[in-house]
């Protein structure tokens, strides 16, 4: 703006310049593609005018204005929580980088636990007084509905009108309550100490675990669409040192991307769903392959499915979490997690555990 310096590069369409002084100003804009080629700057001229305050012949009315003081110093101190407001979103995105980095989770973990128990606690008021309000509401809706015969048609309706809107209102503040939340036990289970807790196991008997329990968490989903569920595990024992719950909570993670992947594909396309697992064992790693032939993935994307936060679903449907500590788990196991995938026609998480 005005031959300033030009703002980082964003996916944002909008640009805010709040307060800018009276006269001609000059707005460039530039986009850039996912390959890096950009285009010419456009340009766009306006002017403001200056407000009628300004202008010489409003100078006798400021003696009458004097209200104008107090309503100036309220709006003072609201611009100056705003500023503050400003701050604390940039200190809490700040802290969130941070933590998300294994190597700094030493230095701000104390730090963020406790922002999240203070956020925590007063989302939790809000989750359980919008759900009572919405019982409130059911309540009085019950009541109208049972006067309604003693009621003006037309103050009924706008009546029931007005109910109907506050219980969507409401079941909004619910659903929007409901995913802060998550996210917030997602960044809680960030700042957990996954160290430690390995023992001797048998990795082929954990798999073979997860199978029956993949079978009977997605049962639905696997009846509904003809789900086959392929595993490839050799039959003699394949000992690891290993945590086997946060092992297996990696795996039913995958797993249930993978499920989710071919429930997406199944739902706009008839095709035979499959999921498969397959282990290859050497002297020294053992292999893990867990395939769908689902939705697969993006080839622009395909580099941040990793990152903390990010996720091609709904806010509703997962925090953007899930991976990120599945690779974080693998590595504390001293292996390795790879992803290969053709938007719709695979997916392949490769996973590499050392021997023992």
């Amino acid at each position: 703006m005005d031959d300033g310096n030009w703002s980082a590069w964003d996916y944002d369409t909008r640009e805010e310049y709040p307060n800018l002084s009276p006269g001609k100003h000059v707005f460039e804009v530039e986009a850039r593609d996912v390959y890096g080629r950009r285009t010419e700057p456009i340009s766009i001229s306006f002017t403001i005018t200056p407000p009628f305050y300004m202008r010489w012949y409003m100078d006798l009315l400021y003696l009458l204005l004097l209200g104008l003081i107090i309503y100036g110093v309220i709006r003072w101190r609201l611009y100056s929580l705003e500023r503050d407001k400003r701050q604390l979103e940039t200190l809490v995105q700040e802290r969130t980088q941070q933590v998300v980095r294994l190597e700094k989770m030493a230095t701000v973990g104390k730090l963020t636990q406790g922002l999240i128990d203070r956020i925590l606690n007063p989302l939790n008021y809000i989750n359980n007084f919008a759900k009572l309000s919405e019982g409130l509401v059911k309540d009085a809706t019950a009541n109208i509905e049972d006067e309604k015969e003693h009621m003006d048609n037309e103050n009924y309706e706008d009546t029931m009108d007005i109910l109907d809107m506050l219980k969507g209102n409401l079941e909004k503040v619910g659903e929007h309550g409901a995913n802060t939340t998550r996210t917030l036990k997602a960044m809680e289970e960030m700042l957990k100490d996954r160290s430690g807790g390995c023992v001797s196991m048998d990795l082929t008997s954990l798999l073979m675990q997860n199978k029956e329990m993949l079978e009977k968490y997605y049962v639905q989903e696997i009846a509904t669409h003809h789900i086959k569920i392929d595993f490839d595990v050799p039959s003699q024992k394949l000992l690891i040192n290993a945590n086997p719950e946060m092992l297996s909570k990696t795996m039913m993670s995958i797993l249930g991307n993978a499920v989710y992947a071919v429930v997406k594909k199944a739902s706009r396309t008839a095709y035979e769903p499959v999921i498969s697992l397959k282990v290859t064992a050497q002297p020294q790693v053992i292999t893990i392959v867990i395939r769908d032939n689902g939705i697969g993935i993006e080839s622009t994307i395909i580099d941040k499915i990793f990152d903390p936060f990010f996720t091609t679903k709904t806010t509703g449907e997962a925090s953007g979490v899930g991976l990120y500590l599945s690779r974080e788990i693998i590595q504390n196991h001293n292996g390795d997690i790879k992803v290969e995938s053709k938007k719709d026609e695979y997916t392949e998480l490769i996973i590499t555990l050392p021997t023992t």
